[in-house]
């Protein structure tokens, strides 16, 4: 992910025993733990039930995971995407020292009530609520919104 988005998505750096902050100890071993529960316990029991439904079921209800599975990794894909254009528009309005305007809002004040986030932020809520460490390098981005945005962020995300 990093080579690919030239993003960092997760930092394990505070934990102890990491490795250049990548992985852990601590959530090495949880993984371990919950890929043996499911292993032995959650895909048998999964199995036997599509199984039971017959072949004709079974390969609809596989192709149906299987297509869920691909349009789930279409959409992350395209919130990433839609993340870093964002987060690069953001750097250049840094360098020209502008802010943002959102094209619905641009004709209102500050203390308009009622406001919803526009589009473009919206867009890229997705990959903020996964990765805390987005969420860590976008703060420090967060002074190029108005007031109402970083508001509403706040909230979301309750710094």
């Amino acid at each position: 992910m990093e080579k690919t988005f030239k993003l960092k998505l997760w930092d394990y750096s505070a934990e102890r025993l990491n490795l250049n902050g990548r992985v852990c100890l601590k959530f090495s071993v949880l993984w371990a733990f919950l890929a043996m529960a499911h292993i032995l316990i959650i895909h048998p029991l999964i199995f036997k039930k599509i199984m039971a439904l017959g072949p004709y079921y079974s390969h609809f209800i596989a192709g149906a995971l299987a297509a869920g599975f691909a349009l789930d990794i279409n959409y992350s894909i395209r919130s990433l995407l839609h993340f870093k254009d964002f987060q690069n528009n953001i750097l250049m309005l840094i360098e020209k020292g502008k802010k943002f305007i959102p094209a619905f809002y641009a004709n209102f004040d500050d203390e308009d009530v009622n406001k919803k986030l526009p589009n473009e932020i919206r867009r890229i809520l997705k990959p903020l609520n996964a990765f805390p460490n987005l969420r860590k390098n976008f703060r420090g981005e967060s002074f190029v919104f108005p007031k109402w945005i970083n508001e509403i962020l706040e909230k979301k995300f309750k710094r």
